[in-house]
């Protein structure tokens, strides 16, 4: 949810929907259509094993900025991508929590990379790509009877 927003849910639909629930009135309505809209753009929401509109994260100034940043499954030439993308709400800076809807028409892919297998999340690229210390693959891993390396900072 949007920081100090506290009357409202928001619910990520694996379809492709966020759903904006009222918490006072017990209602809800549709805050993006991802699946519609991907599928306009010729890049259609894969809803396959592990894939789907994923999650969401609203930014810390949403309230002044409006970004909303989207994890969800896209093919693209017939191959599964992975994507975070941001999309602007509608409404005015120093307002947006009263946004009723994410405009589609912002929408920026910010990160797109293809899934190896089906079964691949996103989880498994990163890690793939930005070793940490705990990777075994990680050179300065640390192993018994070997000191591990100053770090530069």
């Amino acid at each position: 949810m949007p920081p100090g927003v506290t009357d409202r849910l928001y619910v990520v639909e694996r379809g492709g929907t966020i759903q904006r629930v009222n918490l006072t009135t017990l209602t809800k309505s549709t805050f993006l259509n991802l699946s519609a809209y991907l599928t306009a753009q010729g890049t259609p929401l894969n809803t396959g094993i592990e894939s789907g509109f994923l999650s969401i994260a609203f930014h810390p100034q949403y309230n002044q900025n409006g970004f909303v940043f989207v994890f969800y499954s896209v093919t693209i030439g017939g191959q599964l991508h992975q994507r975070v993308a941001r999309f602007t709400a509608t409404g005015t800076a120093g307002n947006f929590n009263a946004a009723t809807t994410l405009d589609t028409t912002t929408h920026q892919p910010l990160i797109t990379p293809r899934t190896l297998t089906s079964r691949q999340n996103f989880a498994q690229w990163q890690a793939a790509h930005f070793p940490t210390p705990a990777d075994p693959a990680d050179p300065r891993r640390s192993r018994p009877g070997r000191r591990r390396p100053a770090q530069r900072l």
